[in-house]
């Protein structure tokens, strides 16, 4: 059975050293992958949770051993054109990735 490892090789061309390559089971993945596979993830949870909630509590007033506190709901919302194009520029990105290593 195949071992599968992530490997990390320097390049140079004419002697300058390049940016480092990643040999993921056998598939070279540069800069330009990485980079489109991570904003495409991104754009893929910006669609499936579109809106954020956080919750603060803060201390209102306190009175010896006894606190007031308040908690606070934020809801953010992430717009589905946001999240359409980060899908779409990281596949793109994707593309031009592997494109670029033919």
């Amino acid at each position: 059975m195949p071992k599968h490892e992530l490997e990390f090789v320097v390049e140079t061309w004419n002697g300058a050293p390049e940016r480092a390559v990643t040999n993921l089971m056998g598939v070279p993945v540069n800069g330009l992958v990485i980079g489109g596979a991570i904003l495409a993830l991104l754009g893929l949870v910006g669609l499936a949770i579109p809106v954020l909630t956080t919750h603060e509590t803060k201390e209102v007033a306190r009175i010896g051993d006894l606190k007031l506190q308040t908690t606070e709901d934020r809801s953010f919302v992430v717009p589905p054109l946001a999240s359409g194009g980060a899908l779409v520029i990281g596949v793109i990105l994707i593309g031009a990735g592997f494109y670029r290593k033919r």
